[in-house]
């Protein structure tokens, strides 16, 4: 790709300084941030405009970034027409904004000066054209506010309602999923925002804009912006768990260790840079290896659901050993509530329960080193399969399953240990060690009850108390001077004995 030599930070408002309009081409997908299954990722972006707006100190500290907007001007000066190729989605949730904003501080002159050229919306949609006649429709007509119609019951709907019911609507347009998207939009805006004031000044003020984006223009690429759009676009599918994962977790490992570098290629980089390169290539094939494969090639899956089935476990297993943690009640509330059903993985959801930070992202990264082994799948550092089946448990955690929390509570336990052992040891494990380890914990977990979260989280902790002696393990439960809290004591009670008599020399299982 070839972009203008310097990205611009640009408002919504700078960006009508440069450009005429904006025009969403015929190409691209209908507005997809007010469909009900991007509840969650509306609601997260809502939220983080509405704190960069209500912050106090906004025009000390940096603006709220929405990184890149990028595609190709086309006209002659007096009538450049911007045709995005990425952003469609964050530039019309900010053109709602700004309309609603302006609604309700009563500057709908000063919109109307910005947004409307010749009685028509200077951002418009291509796509269809109710859509264009929306937009045209929506600058023109400012709602009141304090006026609006009553809400259906159970659903906060009140200002697309009175929208709806406006003379200028025509109810044809209810059959565009891009208009039905700004709708509910809207009634998620005027939920969040419904309460400020002076937020509309804050939204176009040119000195020290609370909302930016880095603008950049595609150009010199021989081909028109349909043809780039197919290109650059060819899944043509709204994000996936998996990809807004990747994209979250890489900002937060920015704030989790900086200054901290890895060595890759023999170059030294960022923690971020690591973590963006390994995700795309080695732990890629490792998880590709394990993707749903279908008869037709054409209809296999990604490896997404994979990736993230994993990252789910490894959570479940993480989160309880945090040095920082409510009460036990919280605990299991929390591990409740990160019970995934199916293809409904939430980042946001994740890290409201405080799951991620850096021990994990440590944890995350060092597994995902150790056991990739190029094209052949996990890697296997055990002897033998006898106490722990490292092919077989990789797979029961990256499957896809509906019962709760996807494994059984045993599992989670014999895979925490397997990964606290893999983790200190750097992914290099005295192979021997390891053994004696797995065996020991996968006896005392196999025979002790599992009756609820409390249960998991308790062996889980009595294990991290293991770790320190993981490297002899036999010597550390063969002493009876070392407490073995939680498991079956009869079991203890017999591994204290088999450990005793394995260091005189003898196998015992």
């Amino acid at each position: 790709m070839i972009f203008d030599h310097i990205g611009k930070c640009l408002s919504f408002s700078q960006l009508f300084d440069q450009i005429h309009h904006i025009e969403i081409p015929m190409i691209q997908r209908d507005y997809a941030q007010g469909r009900s299954e991007a509840t969650e990722v509306r609601q997260q972006f809502l939220k983080d405009l509405h704190a960069a707006l209500s912050n106090p100190m906004a025009t000390m500290t940096q603006p709220l970034d929405l990184h890149f907007v990028y595609g190709s001007i086309e006209g002659n000066p007096g009538e450049r027409l911007f045709i995005p190729l990425d952003g469609q989605q964050r530039l019309t949730t900010l053109f709602l904004l700004h309309w609603y904003l302006a609604c309700c501080d009563k500057k709908t002159d000063e919109f109307f000066r910005m947004m409307v050229k010749d009685g028509h919306s200077r951002f418009t949609y291509k796509t269809r054209t109710s859509s264009k006649d929306f937009c045209d429709a929506l600058v023109n007509h400012p709602i009141d506010l304090d006026h609006l119609e009553s809400e259906e019951k159970d659903q906060k709907n009140s200002l697309s309602r009175t929208i709806e019911n406006s003379e200028w609507f025509f109810l044809s347009w209810l059959r565009d999923p891009t208009i039905r998207s700004m709708l509910t939009m809207l009634d998620a805006i005027h939920a969040d925002f419904s309460l400020s004031e002076g937020f509309y000044s804050k939204l176009v003020q040119t000195t020290k804009p609370c909302i930016t984006f880095q603008f950049l223009q595609l150009k010199d690429f021989g081909l028109s912006p349909d043809e780039l759009y197919i290109k650059m676009n060819a899944r043509g599918k709204s994000l996936s768990a998996f990809e807004i994962f990747k994209a979250e977790f890489e900002k937060e490992l920015v704030e989790w260790f900086p200054g901290a570098t890895r060595t890759l290629h023999k170059k030294t980089i960022s923690v971020k840079e690591y973590f963006s390169h390994k995700i795309d290539t080695d732990w890629a094939d490792l998880f590709w290896f394990y993707r749903s494969k279908k008869e037709n090639p054409q209809d296999e899956a990604l490896y997404d659901d994979q990736i993230m089935n994993f990252i789910h476990v490894l959570a479940t297993v993480h989160f309880p050993l945090k040095d920082k943690l409510p009460g036990k009640e919280s605990i299991g509330k929390a591990l409740e509530a990160m019970r995934p059903t199916q293809n409904t993985f939430s980042f946001y959801r994740y890290r409201d329960l405080q799951c991620f930070d850096d021990s994990f992202a440590t944890w995350l990264i060092t597994l995902f080193d150790a056991q990739f082994n190029g094209n052949q799948g996990v890697k296997k550092y055990l002897p033998n399969a006898d106490y722990y089946d490292e092919e077989f448990f990789f797979k029961e955690i990256v499957g896809k399953r509906e019962k709760k929390f996807y494994l059984e509570y045993v599992q989670y336990v014999q895979f925490c240990a397997y990964s606290l052992f893999l983790v200190e040891s750097k992914g290099s494990p005295d192979c021997q060690a390891f053994q004696q380890w797995m065996r020991i914990i996968r006896n005392l977990s196999a025979n002790s009850p599992y009756d609820n979260v409390d249960d998991l989280s308790d062996s889980l902790n009595q294990i991290k108390k293991f770790l320190a002696a993981a490297s002899d393990i036999l010597s550390h439960v063969g002493e009876p001077s070392n407490a073995i809290a939680w498991f079956n004591k009869e079991q203890v009670q017999e591994e204290r004995i088999k450990a005793q008599l394995l260091l005189k020399g003898g196998h015992w299982p």
